[in-house]
This record gives C-alpha cells, structure tokens and sequence, in this order.
C-alpha cells in the first residue's frame, strides 16, 4: 500500500513536497506554480485543506523550466558583452591604470 492511499489520496495524486521531489524543483516554486494555474491541484475540503496534485503533471513540465542544469546551459549559451567605457572625461584616479 503506497503513502498516498493510506494517507486518503484520490487516485494517481501527491503532496506538494512529494511532487517537488520528484520533479526536481524547490517546494516553493510549486507553490508558484499552483498559484499561477500552471499546475493543477485537488482540494476537497476547501480553502485549508490539504492540497493534491495529480501524478501526471510531473510530464507536463517541460525540460526548460525544471533543474538547474538548464539555467546553467541558457547561460553559457548567451552571448559576452563587450565593457565599453562611458562617454566623458576619464577620472583622474583611473589615469594610467591598465584598461
């Protein structure tokens, strides 16, 4: 007997803490993500009760937005931004320091 079904789950459902796990993504992000809509939930006795969320919504999240790797590959593929200097007159402090 799994721990949602002894626990008085519907169905193919999990805790937030349960589906944060297994999708790899902080409990605080699916707590974003329930209240923007982007994931559904269950909550049958209202507005404090436990919330449940189907098991099938682990597929619905697309690669781009869970983990970290992701982040870390949208960023190395970004281009370098060349510093160039401010228009004006060069403080005097920065006067022969290497550029």
């Amino acid at each position: 007997m799994s721990s949602a079904s002894r626990s008085g789950a519907p169905g193919e459902y999990v805790l937030p803490q349960q589906f944060a796990a297994q999708a790899g993504i902080s409990l605080s992000t699916v707590h974003r993500y329930l209240a923007s809509g982007r994931l559904t939930k269950i909550q049958r006795g209202g507005k404090n009760s436990r919330v449940w969320i189907p098991v099938q919504e682990l597929s619905s999240l697309d690669e781009s937005s869970v983990g970290v790797a992701s982040v870390v590959d949208a960023i190395a593929e970004m281009p370098a931004r060349k510093r160039t200097s401010l228009p004006g007159r060069t403080p005097e402090w920065k006067i022969g320091l290497p550029s």
